[in-house]
């Protein structure tokens, strides 16, 4: 008798993972030689780890496709659908299009993406984007946080922050969690929190 299999996943993960896979290709992560891939690999392993659902997991593998790689929301909407494009959207945190990436724009990026998260919690989170933007910090910090153990000061010098990067960056991800509060799973949150801790004190230490 043969036992009929279930499916963890339906097609569209494994389209949304070739579409990341392109749109990465010639990218690394900042200050390193680890392919971009690896991170929103981990991004959407996080937002299932948490209990996300599959549209969620595609907008983790496809969350940074329009700040990185330049693909406009409607090419997302068209081939993904609607509620994963507003999550992407979400986790956008380029203010206008073509604004460069760097240490010019960088306070206003991230007030704007702060402004972002709190305008979703407030609404009532519609589209379950902050699952995704949480997973999205929490590697983030998973790997910072390892940096800093090896590197010490030297870490912070691969972000795009003004001087003081360290002070900059360690504000930046504290208000972050606490914009997230308690609208994201009490584990996923947990986490942060524990890494935030540990960031703040390598930082004194760095």
């Amino acid at each position: 008798m043969t036992t009929a299999t279930r499916a963890a996943y339906s097609a569209r993960v494994t389209d949304a993972l070739g579409f990341a896979a392109a749109c990465h290709r010639e990218q690394f992560r900042k200050g390193t030689e680890v392919p971009y891939l690896a991170h929103v690999l981990g991004v959407a392993s996080h937002v299932w780890r948490h209990g996300g659902d599959e549209e969620q997991a595609v907008a983790a593998l496809l969350h940074d496709v329009m700040e990185d790689a330049g693909v406009h929301i409607d090419e997302l909407e068209a081939r993904f659908g609607p509620r994963v494009a507003a999550i992407v959207a979400a986790a956008t945190d380029t203010v206008v299009p073509g604004q460069p990436r760097d240490a010019s724009t960088w306070r206003e990026r991230k007030v704007h993406h702060l402004t972002t998260i709190r305008d979703i919690s407030a609404a009532g989170d519609p589209h379950g984007a902050l699952v995704v933007i949480a997973c999205d910090k929490l590697d983030n910090l998973t790997d910072l946080v390892r940096d800093v153990r090896g590197a010490g000061a030297r870490a912070f010098d691969r972000f795009n922050a003004p001087d003081d990067k360290r002070t900059n960056v360690v504000w930046y991800q504290g208000a972050v969690v606490h914009e997230l509060g308690d609208a994201v799973p009490g584990s996923l949150r947990n986490e942060l929190e524990a890494l935030l801790t540990e960031l703040a004190e390598l930082a004194d230490l760095a």
